[in-house]
């Protein structure tokens, strides 16, 4: 949550005071017609618009529109994104004549108009802003480039690094645009309802650009955020904005958007279909750049993130999955494969590491054994018997996965080994885990000691305004973390396999 001082307050009271909102139209007829012609095919496909084939080919077209209509990108990257596009889904529609032969046709006829972008896709956004730029008299580092969607930021920044009157103007999206920072001009991608209110209601700029197709129907009325009334004659725009041509669209043309119950649906149904007996309570994460993590979400199972707010030395700190909330950066590891924590252990740990590990692995197992064999209700009511007072489902579930090391106190842990035939070496494999634990301890101030240097030394406005950074430490093994802000939280857990925690994802969007 950002909080703004009152003076704060005063630059965006001032900017609401003297703003002027200015419309420009592009005209881009190849991609109106396209557009067009996806609205008619979407209405063509009726009830199979529901049915997995077509929602594989309708889902990627769809998401091109939006793109190419959001942000302003060059030539280059429209045609690349056109052709990769083109070439997959006709090869997803190879039988299409065979399953749906009334389709075929309109199909293939969407996918030749798609050829056009291929071969003569037009930066028009982008023209159209550097025309207005050359009209205007202010420096250019004093104007932000504000586009919908966060995964465009680094091919917007490409595009405008090429022209010298944009390039160092500072693209950013709408959770950037709740801080403090005000610009003497802002340039807003798309129509006003892609937008959330707050961009024009409490505006970050005293001049407002909005630049969108002209096939795209705009009905917008701005309306302020403060309660004091505006000096009448102050603001420049009209009470609202009417733009309806006859063969525009609205109603489809919308963000993508991630169905996270249909995620966790797939999560379950995989854990379904393995026939694996462990499994791992799971919170699903929306994270920049149409990603999505599964997080351990159960005991006292932790993330770690960068909280920017923080002063340096508390930058980079560990919080428990009941903490987390958007607008947090989790870190997560992206490269070097397995878990950085444990491979860092097994280092400090030294040549006794295998040894050591087996013994962890050991009784966990024979625990998984009985519990397969058994029962859990069986196996809890033994643990009981012989000490465990906190013997639970739960509890057992945590302690005989591969993700913990042991429990946290020696009666349950002499619980197990007198259940599982190990009691005569509970003594022993228990500073065996000790010794475990202390080394995964060391291992993450470790970490986290790399891993602040990085973050400290490094450009976090990069962060700020992407929403990603890769951080590479300098560690043997380590390999790199990237932190993703989280956007959204899922409002329930999933049981998942344990090789889907941590392990980012791209999400699926419609």
């Amino acid at each position: 949550m950002v909080l703004l001082s009152l003076a704060d307050v005063d630059k965006v009271y001032s900017c609401s005071r003297l703003l002027s909102i200015s419309t420009h139209f592009v005209s881009y007829p190849a991609l109106a017609q396209f557009s067009s012609s996806l609205h008619k095919f979407l209405r063509e496909l009726g009830d199979a618009s529901e049915d997995p084939y077509w929602q594989a080919f309708v889902r990627p077209l769809k998401r091109y529109r939006f793109d190419i209509s959001a942000a302003p990108l060059s030539n280059v990257t429209i045609q690349e994104y056109a052709c990769s596009l083109e070439s997959q889904l006709r090869r997803q529609l190879a039988n299409c004549h065979l399953v749906f032969p009334s389709l075929a046709h309109p199909s293939f006829k969407l996918l030749d108009e798609l050829h056009h972008f291929c071969q003569e896709g037009q930066d028009q956004i982008l023209q159209t802003v550097a025309f207005l730029a050359e009209q205007w008299e202010e420096e250019g580092e004093r104007i932000a480039l504000l586009i919908k969607e966060s995964r465009l930021v680094e091919d917007t920044t490409s595009a405008i690094s090429t022209i010298p009157q944009l390039a160092s103007w500072f693209v950013t999206y709408p959770l950037n645009m709740r801080e403090v920072a005000t610009y003497r001009r802002l340039v807003v991608i798309g129509p006003p309802y892609w937008y959330p209110d707050y961009i024009f209601s409490a505006p970050r700029a005293t001049s407002v650009d909005m630049v969108c197709y002209d096939w795209i129907r705009v009905h917008w009325e701005p309306q302020p955020a403060f309660v004091s009334p505006v000096r009448s004659g102050s603001r420049t725009y009209e009470n609202k904005i009417t733009h309806s041509p006859s063969n525009g669209i609205d109603e489809d043309l919308v963000s993508p958007t991630v169905d996270l119950a249909q995620v966790i649906d797939s999560a379950r149904s995989e854990l379904d279909k393995s026939g694996d007996d462990e499994f791992v309570e799971a919170l699903l994460l929306v994270l920049e750049s149409s990603q999505g993590v599964f997080i351990e979400a159960e005991g006292e199972a932790s993330v770690l993130v960068i909280d920017l707010n923080e002063e340096a030395r508390n930058r980079v700190r560990r919080v428990s999955y009941q903490q987390i909330e958007p607008d947090m950066y989790i870190l997560l590891r992206t490269s070097g494969g397995g878990d950085y924590i444990v491979s860092t252990a097994d280092r400090i740990l030294g040549e006794p590491a295998d040894d050591l590990r087996e013994r962890q692995q050991t009784w966990k197992a024979r625990l998984r054994l009985a519990v397969k064999k058994q029962g859990m209700q069986s196996v809890v009511e033994h643990l009981k018997q012989r000490g465990s007072n906190i013997a639970s489902y739960q509890n057992v579930r945590n302690w005989m996965s591969r993700r913990s090391i042991s429990t946290k106190d020696y009666p349950d842990f002499k619980a197990i080994m007198d259940f599982v035939e190990l009691s005569d070496q509970a003594d022993e494999y228990w500073q065996t885990m000790k010794t475990i634990k202390r080394a995964h301890t060391q291992a993450g101030q470790r970490i986290r000691r790399l891993l602040l240097q990085e973050v400290n030394k490094s450009e976090l406005v990069e962060l700020e305004r992407s929403g990603i950074m890769e951080f590479s430490l300098p560690d043997r093994d380590a390999g790199s973390l990237t932190a993703f802000r989280i956007l959204a939280i899922a409002p329930r857990t999933v049981e998942v396999l344990p090789n889907r925690i941590d392990d980012p994802f791209p999400l699926e969007e419609a």
